[in-house]
C-alpha cells in the first residue's frame, strides 16, 4: 500500500501550527455590540500578507474570527491592503469547510475572564480543525485556559509541543530561494496527503507539530516586545522589493505587507498611548467594512 505522504511545509514559518498569545484587551463594537481585537486582527493581516508575498494564493487562505465584530474589522483591513480574495468567515459558517492555511482569531480578551462563544466544546473543536497545511491562531491562551477545561487541554498539548508565542514563528532565511507553494501542494492535492495523519480532535492535532521553542503570553511588556520584534523581521523582509533597482513585479508582490506592517505599527502607536491614561481607550481604535456569517 502507498504510504501517505506528510504535508509539505508552509513557506516563512518555522512550525505548521502556532498559537501567537497576547494579553492586549478587547473592545466592544456599539453598532453590533460584538467584540473585536485589534491586535488580532493586524497580526493575522501580517501573517497573511507574509503569505500572499511567499507566493500563497490568497484563495488558499482562510481567516476565521469567533465573532462577526471582528469579521468586519478583518474585512476593513484586508480590503486596504488588497488582500480581499482571502476566505474570511465567523466560525460558525465555516462548519463543514476547509482550507490549506487556515488564520484564527478568537477575539476575547478582557480582565473579566469572559469567554463567550470560545467556552463552547464544539466550536472550539471546528475552528482547530478546517486547517490542511498550516493553522495559527492569535488568542489570549492564559484567559481562555483559565474558563475552559477544553482550552485547558489545548494548552498543554501546545505546551509539551512548544508551539505558542507572542511573535510569529518565522523562518524566512532566503526567500529568494524558496520554491513556490505550487510546487508544494495545492487545495486539490494537499487534501489526499494529509487525511490519513490527520487526527481526531484539534486539541490531539496540535502534538503532531515540531518542538522548535516555548513560549507565553508573560507580561504586557514581554509580548508586546515580541510582536514588535516580528515586525521589524517582516519591514526588513518587505524593505527588500522597495529598493531602487526592485522589478515591479517584486514591489507590487510585497505591497499588501508593506501596508499591513504600516497599520500595524499605527495601532502598536495608539494602543501605548491608551495604556499611558485616560487620555483614550482601546475603544477608540476604529472598525468598519463587512463580513460572511454571524456569531
Amino acid at each position: 500500500p502507498a504510504v501517505p505522504l506528510p504535508p509539505p511545509p508552509v513557506l516563512g514559518m518555522a512550525k505548521p501550527a502556532y498559537f501567537i498569545t497576547h494579553a492586549a484587551a478587547e473592545r466592544v463594537r456599539r453598532d453590533l455590540l460584538s467584540p473585536e481585537n485589534s491586535h488580532e486582527a493586524e497580526v493575522l493581516l501580517c501573517l497573511s500578507a507574509l503569505l500572499v508575498g511567499l507566493g500563497y494564493a490568497q484563495g488558499r487562505i482562510t481567516i476565521l474570527a469567533a465573532y462577526v465584530g471582528q469579521v468586519l474589522r478583518l474585512r476593513a483591513g484586508l480590503a486596504a491592503c488588497g488582500l480581499d480574495g482571502l476566505v474570511l468567515s465567523t466560525v460558525d459558517a465555516y462548519q463543514g469547510e476547509e482550507n490549506d492555511i487556515v488564520l484564527l482569531s478568537l477575539v476575547r480578551s478582557n480582565s473579566d475572564g469572559r469567554l463567550g462563544f470560545t467556552a463552547v466544546d464544539n466550536r472550539i473543536c471546528v475552528a482547530l480543525s478546517r486547517a490542511r497545511l498550516g493553522f495559527y491562531c492569535a488568542c489570549n491562551l492564559e484567559m481562555l485556559t483559565a474558563g475552559s477545561e477544553l482550552w485547558r487541554q489545548v494548552a498543554r498539548h501546545v505546551a509539551d509541543a512548544g508551539v505558542s508565542g507572542a511573535g510569529l514563528p518565522l523562518a524566512l532565511g532566503d526567500v529568494s530561494a524558496m520554491p513556490p507553494p505550487s510546487r508544494l501542494g495545492s487545495v486539490e492535492s494537499s487534501a489526499a496527503d494529509v487525511a490519513p495523519e490527520r487526527l481526531a480532535s484539534g486539541s490531539e492535532r496540535m502534538l503532531a507539530a515540531p518542538t522548535l521553542g516555548r513560549g507565553g503570553t508573560g507580561g504586557a511588556g514581554e509580548w508586546r516586545g515580541a510582536w514588535r520584534q516580528t515586525l521589524q523581521q517582516l519591514a526588513s523582509l518587505a524593505s527588500r522589493s522597495s529598493r531602487a533597482g526592485a522589478a515591479a513585479a517584486e514591489r507590487e508582490r510585497w505591497q499588501p505587507l508593506r501596508d499591513a506592517i504600516e497599520a500595524a505599527r499605527g495601532l502598536e502607536s495608539v494602543l501605548e498611548e491608551a495604556a499611558k491614561g485616560p487620555r483614550l481607550g482601546v475603544a477608540g481604535v476604529a472598525g468598519g467594512g463587512g463580513g460572511r456569517g454571524a456569531a
